[in-house]
């Protein structure tokens, strides 16, 4: 029978719709390519060290592969994304938005961010309708892209206030920068990301479209939530089965 994958390693769980059969080849690869971007990391952290035995100059070879190695996941990912018809966009949206509201760390958090999908991603409107009815108990915050490596969460208070949100270069909804916001790390205040991404694997790993910004803000949510003394964001990651 076909399932959802639902996997989940410390603090990071990851949602797919069913893969279908005819797939299931075109997948394999994949966490192939997450292996050798893994071991590269390693590589360039370790050979970066004070003392190491590896030059400077290949350490940077290491760096220039990986990136090599990234740029074909992505361009591989991309193309599987423009395969997708609406239709199994729509399927496969009901599917994934089904697990996660109905799963016990999406009903326990009470902050929750959720990312407004850009044309060709994995739709979110049900979870956003459902945090932001006037008895969810729970508070949304989205993404606003304020620089060119700054991704801030900030609050939304009802459908009509979403409604009203400008749209940016990316064609995605983001609250104005005006009047100011309550922003989900600089309250103190966020139990729960919900990522969208180019790709996945079985074990929970991700990558993204490549400018690194949900890297950057749950970093600096760790950070931040460490030193208040409370625990660091949950966050599931939310794809395709081609992905």
């Amino acid at each position: 029978t076909e399932t959802s994958l639902l996997h989940c390693t410390h603090s990071h769980l990851s949602l797919t719709s069913p893969t279908l059969a005819s797939r299931t080849l075109t997948l394999l690869s994949l966490d192939y390519f997450y292996i050798i971007v893994h071991k590269a990391k390693e590589r360039v952290k370790r050979f970066s060290q004070p003392h190491s035995p590896m030059s400077s100059s290949s350490s940077t070879v290491v760096a220039e592969s990986l990136q090599h190695v990234k740029k074909a996941l992505r361009a591989t990912l991309r193309a599987r994304l423009r395969s997708v018809s609406p239709a199994l966009i729509s399927a496969e949206s009901e599917q994934v938005q089904d697990r996660v509201l109905s799963s016990e760390l999406y009903r326990k958090s009470k902050h929750v961010a959720v990312y407004i999908p850009m044309p060709g991603e994995l739709l979110t409107h049900r979870i956003l309708n459902d945090l932001l009815r006037p008895d969810s108990g729970k508070q949304c915050f989205v993404p606003l892209i304020e620089s060119s490596s700054v991704v801030t969460m900030r609050r939304v208070y009802s459908n009509e206030d979403l409604a009203s949100f400008p749209v940016n270069r990316w064609g995605i909804p983001e609250p104005p920068l005006e009047p100011a916001r309550d922003e989900a790390v600089e309250c103190g205040t966020l139990d729960l990301v919900i990522v969208p991404g180019l790709g996945f694997t079985k074990t929970g790993d991700r990558i993204g479209r490549g400018k690194g910004y949900y890297d950057r803000y749950l970093t600096r949510a760790a950070t931040e939530f460490a030193r208040l003394g409370k625990p660091s964001p949950l966050t599931i990651g939310v794809g395709f089965s081609v992905q």
